[in-house]
């Protein structure tokens, strides 16, 4: 098939509580609140993107969001769109420039086209991207809050299977930051893997002092270390732990940010930076460079990480949705996620069967 015909596009309004506030750049947040987009094909399938900006972490209001998406939803009623990957895909990057529209708009609406054009063609969105076969997903978990919840948290996913982590930093009191990698480091023994994440709100100074006094032994890299960009070189050589950036790549271009020294590895967010197409080319510039890509949640639902682990599996390594397991609600029937941390392959397609009884009632189904 050469085309797909885009019959409708519905928004859905859904929201939910966190299982407890989350502390993020000084904005607390206690509930989700996102915009389902479904897509209707008159081939007579069906695909779901989610528009969740996330507040301190996304520029972009819901209220602008959904403004966007009403716009497109008019305008691409009736549009034929490629079917095929390559072609698809140069046609979104065209049709949703991230000069125009949101990146969270972006990252909805391609994901439910391409979750439609997958359906079409019989295959997983992954599949339908490259062509090659899907593969189970991994995620680290999240470890965030005070040393006591920290340990806990720490303890319990080491039970379930977990074995790499992601320890948010960034107190004001650095020895105590020191203190909570030193105890977790003990509490998950010599095979527990840990990606520090400062989310840039050290000085270059208090950087330095904290990685200099936790080794690097058992750090993948830290990331977003200080908010001195021109700083990092100079940490990593007196370190010689590796860093990454995540927040820094709406800062800088990541060709810039490619020849840094000692930066391993870019943190990517779809659904706040670029959205599926803009990963993509992240991906590609980051192969190019030697660096790795790690897929990264912002508190989405199922929907939104569905299209998240299909671009985890593209990445090939462990991705960071830890920020789900913080959802007091979903837009799925069963969770996306084993405890362990593993998206299943089966799990990588979406069918309205999976989406929870409240909003598979609202939905058009063929």
């Amino acid at each position: 098939m050469d085309n797909i015909i885009i019959e409708k596009i519905l928004l859905y309004d859904v929201s939910f509580p966190l299982k407890k506030p989350y502390s993020l750049r000084n904005e607390l947040i206690r509930s989700r609140d996102i915009i389902v987009v479904q897509v209707v094909t008159e081939q007579g399938t069906l695909g779901f993107g989610e528009a969740a900006p996330l507040p301190g972490l996304s520029p972009e209001p819901l209220k602008k969001v959904r403004h966007q998406l009403e716009l497109l939803a008019e305008d691409w009623k009736g549009r034929a769109l490629p079917a095929r990957g390559t072609d698809l895909l140069t046609y979104l990057e065209k049709a949703l420039d991230s000069a125009l529209f949101c990146h969270s708009v972006k990252f909805a609406l391609e994901s439910a086209v391409l979750m439609a054009s997958a359906r079409v063609e019989g295959l997983i969105p992954c599949q339908l991207i490259t062509g090659k076969g899907p593969r189970a997903v991994q995620s680290a978990g999240l470890l965030q809050g005070s040393l006591p919840e920290v340990l806990e948290q720490a303890r319990l996913q080491k039970t379930q299977g977990v074995s790499v982590f992601n320890l948010k930093l960034g107190n004001r009191n650095v020895p105590l930051d020191i203190r909570k990698v030193e105890e977790v480091k003990a509490l998950l023994g010599p095979t527990g893997v840990l990606r520090l994440d400062a989310n840039r709100s050290w000085r270059f100074d208090e950087a330095l002092l904290f990685a200099q006094n936790i080794g690097k032994n058992q750090i993948e890299y830290f990331e977003e270390p200080c908010a001195q960009n021109d700083k990092w070189e100079t940490l990593y050589r007196l370190t010689d732990i590796p860093l990454a950036a995540d927040e820094s790549l709406a800062l800088h271009n990541i060709e810039d940010l490619s020849g840094m020294h000692g930066l391993s590895c870019f943190v990517v967010k779809p659904t706040v930076w670029g959205g599926v197409t803009g990963c993509l080319s992240m991906l590609r510039l980051a192969k190019a460079a030697a660096k790795k890509v790690v897929i990264s949640s912002a508190f989405e639902s199922g929907i939104g990480l569905t299209m998240l682990a299909n671009l985890a599996v593209l990445s090939g390594e462990v991705a960071d949705f830890g920020s789900f397991n913080w959802l007091a609600g979903d837009t799925l029937q069963e969770p996306l996620m084993t405890p362990s941390g593993i998206i299943p392959v089966p799990r990588l397609n979406l069918a309205p069967e999976d989406l929870g009884a409240g909003l598979r009632g609202q939905l058009v189904t063929c």
